[in-house]
Protein backbone atom coordinates (compact mmCIF):
# COMPACT_ATOMS: atom_id res chain seq x y z
CA UNK A 1 0.00 0.00 0.00
CA UNK A 2 2.79 2.45 0.86
CA UNK A 3 4.60 1.69 -2.40
CA UNK A 4 1.47 2.49 -4.40
CA UNK A 5 0.92 5.66 -2.40
CA UNK A 6 4.55 6.73 -2.82
CA UNK A 7 4.44 5.97 -6.59
CA UNK A 8 1.24 7.97 -6.92
CA UNK A 9 2.85 10.97 -5.18
CA UNK A 10 5.94 10.79 -7.43
CA UNK A 11 3.79 10.68 -10.58
CA UNK A 12 1.67 13.56 -9.27
CA UNK A 13 4.83 15.58 -8.58
CA UNK A 14 6.22 14.96 -12.07
CA UNK A 15 2.93 15.97 -13.70
CA UNK A 16 2.79 19.09 -11.53
CA UNK A 17 6.32 20.11 -12.55
CA UNK A 18 5.42 19.69 -16.23
CA UNK A 19 2.17 21.63 -15.99
CA UNK A 20 3.41 24.42 -13.69
CA UNK A 21 7.09 25.00 -14.52
CA UNK A 22 9.12 27.17 -12.21
CA UNK A 23 8.79 30.87 -12.98
CA UNK A 24 5.68 30.60 -15.15
CA UNK A 25 3.90 33.23 -13.04
CA UNK A 26 6.76 35.73 -12.86
CA UNK A 27 6.19 39.10 -14.52
CA UNK A 28 9.42 40.35 -15.98
CA UNK A 29 8.69 44.00 -15.34
CA UNK A 30 11.36 46.24 -16.80
CA UNK A 31 12.70 43.59 -19.13
CA UNK A 32 9.85 43.54 -21.62
CA UNK A 33 8.50 46.23 -23.89
CA UNK A 34 5.27 48.24 -23.71
CA UNK A 35 5.26 48.44 -19.90
CA UNK A 36 4.11 52.07 -20.17
CA UNK A 37 0.70 50.80 -21.30
CA UNK A 38 0.10 49.62 -17.71
CA UNK A 39 0.31 53.20 -16.38
CA UNK A 40 -3.06 54.61 -15.35
CA UNK A 41 -3.87 57.76 -17.30
CA UNK A 42 -6.11 59.71 -14.92
CA UNK A 43 -6.56 60.42 -11.22
CA UNK A 44 -10.20 59.35 -10.96
CA UNK A 45 -9.58 55.77 -12.04
CA UNK A 46 -6.43 55.58 -9.91
CA UNK A 47 -8.39 56.78 -6.90
CA UNK A 48 -10.91 54.02 -7.51
CA UNK A 49 -8.17 51.40 -7.43
CA UNK A 50 -8.50 50.79 -11.17
CA UNK A 51 -12.06 49.49 -10.68
CA UNK A 52 -13.21 51.91 -13.36
CA UNK A 53 -14.24 49.79 -16.33
CA UNK A 54 -17.99 49.91 -15.66
CA UNK A 55 -18.33 53.51 -14.48
CA UNK A 56 -16.34 55.38 -17.10
CA UNK A 57 -18.59 57.91 -18.82
CA UNK A 58 -16.26 60.24 -20.68
CA UNK A 59 -13.58 60.14 -23.38
CA UNK A 60 -11.27 58.16 -21.05
CA UNK A 61 -13.40 55.14 -21.99
CA UNK A 62 -11.01 54.59 -24.90
CA UNK A 63 -8.40 53.48 -22.36
CA UNK A 64 -10.74 51.27 -20.32
CA UNK A 65 -13.88 50.12 -22.11
CA UNK A 66 -14.70 51.40 -25.61
CA UNK A 67 -18.31 50.26 -25.25
CA UNK A 68 -18.71 52.94 -22.56
CA UNK A 69 -18.19 55.61 -25.24
CA UNK A 70 -21.94 55.25 -25.82
CA UNK A 71 -22.54 57.00 -22.46
CA UNK A 72 -21.21 60.37 -23.68
CA UNK A 73 -23.37 63.00 -25.33
CA UNK A 74 -21.91 64.99 -28.20
CA UNK A 75 -18.21 65.86 -27.93
CA UNK A 76 -15.98 65.00 -24.98
CA UNK A 77 -12.26 65.75 -24.51
CA UNK A 78 -10.04 64.44 -21.77
CA UNK A 79 -6.34 65.05 -21.14
CA UNK A 80 -4.01 64.05 -18.35
CA UNK A 81 -0.40 64.60 -17.33
CA UNK A 82 1.38 62.32 -14.85
CA UNK A 83 4.70 63.54 -13.46
CA UNK A 84 6.36 60.45 -12.06
CA UNK A 85 9.56 60.00 -10.12
CA UNK A 86 13.02 60.14 -11.76
CA UNK A 87 11.97 62.51 -14.59
CA UNK A 88 9.46 60.04 -16.03
CA UNK A 89 6.28 61.66 -17.33
CA UNK A 90 3.19 60.52 -19.20
CA UNK A 91 0.78 62.67 -21.20
CA UNK A 92 -2.51 61.32 -22.53
CA UNK A 93 -5.31 62.85 -24.55
CA UNK A 94 -8.62 61.40 -25.72
CA UNK A 95 -11.35 62.91 -27.88
CA UNK A 96 -14.71 61.20 -28.37
CA UNK A 97 -17.85 62.11 -30.27
CA UNK A 98 -21.24 60.43 -30.36
CA UNK A 99 -23.30 60.41 -33.54
CA UNK A 100 -26.91 59.47 -32.88
CA UNK A 101 -27.96 56.42 -34.85
CA UNK A 102 -24.38 55.47 -35.79
CA UNK A 103 -22.30 55.13 -32.63
CA UNK A 104 -19.47 56.77 -30.77
CA UNK A 105 -15.98 57.35 -32.13
CA UNK A 106 -12.84 58.17 -30.19
CA UNK A 107 -9.21 58.96 -30.95
CA UNK A 108 -6.48 58.93 -28.35
CA UNK A 109 -2.78 59.18 -27.75
CA UNK A 110 -0.47 58.41 -24.87
CA UNK A 111 3.07 59.75 -24.83
CA UNK A 112 5.72 58.62 -22.35
CA UNK A 113 9.00 60.46 -21.69
CA UNK A 114 11.72 58.78 -19.63
CA UNK A 115 13.86 61.89 -19.15
CA UNK A 116 17.55 62.16 -19.98
CA UNK A 117 19.81 59.13 -19.70
CA UNK A 118 23.59 59.23 -20.06
CA UNK A 119 24.92 56.84 -22.69
CA UNK A 120 27.35 54.22 -21.40
CA UNK A 121 29.41 51.73 -23.38
CA UNK A 122 31.69 48.94 -22.24
CA UNK A 123 34.41 50.32 -24.55
CA UNK A 124 34.60 53.46 -22.39
CA UNK A 125 35.33 51.65 -19.12
CA UNK A 126 38.75 52.77 -17.97
CA UNK A 127 40.81 54.13 -15.09
CA UNK A 128 42.98 57.16 -15.93
CA UNK A 129 46.54 57.81 -14.73
CA UNK A 130 45.36 59.61 -11.57
CA UNK A 131 43.18 56.63 -10.55
CA UNK A 132 39.78 58.11 -11.49
CA UNK A 133 37.37 55.52 -12.86
CA UNK A 134 35.05 56.19 -15.82
CA UNK A 135 32.03 53.82 -15.57
CA UNK A 136 31.58 53.81 -19.35
CA UNK A 137 30.16 57.33 -19.82
CA UNK A 138 30.49 58.57 -23.40
CA UNK A 139 29.41 62.16 -22.76
CA UNK A 140 26.24 61.72 -24.82
CA UNK A 141 22.68 61.76 -23.49
CA UNK A 142 19.52 60.29 -24.96
CA UNK A 143 15.86 60.99 -24.22
CA UNK A 144 13.95 57.74 -24.76
CA UNK A 145 10.20 57.63 -24.86
CA UNK A 146 7.27 55.69 -26.21
CA UNK A 147 3.85 56.47 -27.55
CA UNK A 148 0.62 54.83 -28.53
CA UNK A 149 -2.14 56.22 -30.73
CA UNK A 150 -5.44 54.64 -31.54
CA UNK A 151 -9.06 54.86 -32.52
CA UNK A 152 -12.13 53.41 -30.82
CA UNK A 153 -15.70 52.76 -31.79
CA UNK A 154 -18.64 51.96 -29.54
CA UNK A 155 -22.22 51.21 -30.45
CA UNK A 156 -25.31 50.65 -28.37
CA UNK A 157 -27.44 47.72 -29.53
CA UNK A 158 -30.08 48.03 -26.82
CA UNK A 159 -30.46 50.23 -23.76
CA UNK A 160 -28.70 47.48 -21.75
CA UNK A 161 -26.08 46.21 -24.22
CA UNK A 162 -23.28 47.96 -26.06
CA UNK A 163 -20.06 46.81 -27.69
CA UNK A 164 -16.81 48.52 -28.51
CA UNK A 165 -13.61 48.05 -30.46
CA UNK A 166 -10.20 49.71 -30.09
CA UNK A 167 -7.25 49.60 -32.47
CA UNK A 168 -3.85 50.78 -31.18
CA UNK A 169 -0.50 51.45 -32.75
CA UNK A 170 2.36 51.53 -30.24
Amino acid sequence: MTTRYFSFLIILLIINLKIFPQGSGIDKVGTTSFQFLKVITDARSTGMGEAYISVTNNADAVFWNPAALTKINGLDVSSSYVDWFLDVSLFSIAVAYRWEGIGSFGVFGMFNNLGSIEVTLADYLYRDASGNFNPGLTGETIQPGSQVIGISFGQELTDKFAYGLTVKYA
